[in-house]
């Protein structure tokens, strides 16, 4: 597994304060767009995959790939999972780049762009664990 720098791993894996603040308190809409977007990301993931997998060959695999990881990026944000929105953001940036300059990644371009997919599919994980943990909190707390 890649490791995170220290910009990311100082973020909680999910910020429930600012969670909460995107919903007024909502604690139990914010549950389910939680679910939404894990949902959703397990659909997504498949297409990364792809997506990095092509990116030293196919410039459309550049170009989805920066598609995608600025969708997952700004979900993420607005539900507090700073660690998934930053490294979503990072691979965005390093296909970006490759997309400027109108050329597939190169083999260290696409090493980072693996490193990265592979952090980011962890920190998602990372999530769904923590997610099921507050969840399980929740209802033992409030019966």
């Amino acid at each position: 597994m890649a490791s995170m720098d220290d910009e990311i791993k100082d973020k909680p894996v999910i910020d429930m304060d600012m969670a909460m603040m995107q919903v007024d308190g909502d604690y139990e809409f914010l549950q389910e767009i939680i679910d939404d977007f894990l949902g959703d990301f397990a659909e997504r993931k498949s297409n990364l995959e792809g997506q990095i997998k092509k990116c030293g060959s196919e410039l459309k695999a550049i170009t989805d790939l920066r598609k995608d990881s600025h969708a997952v990026k700004g979900s993420a944000l607005n539900l507090g999972l700073g660690r998934v929105s930053a490294l979503a953001k990072k691979l965005e940036g390093a296909a970006k780049e490759c997309e400027t300059e109108k050329k597939t990644a190169d083999a260290d371009t696409q090493k980072l762009i693996k490193t990265l997919g592979e952090s980011l599919f962890n920190e998602v994980e990372r999530v769904k664990k923590e997610h099921a943990s507050i969840l399980r909190k929740h209802e033992e707390e409030n019966g």
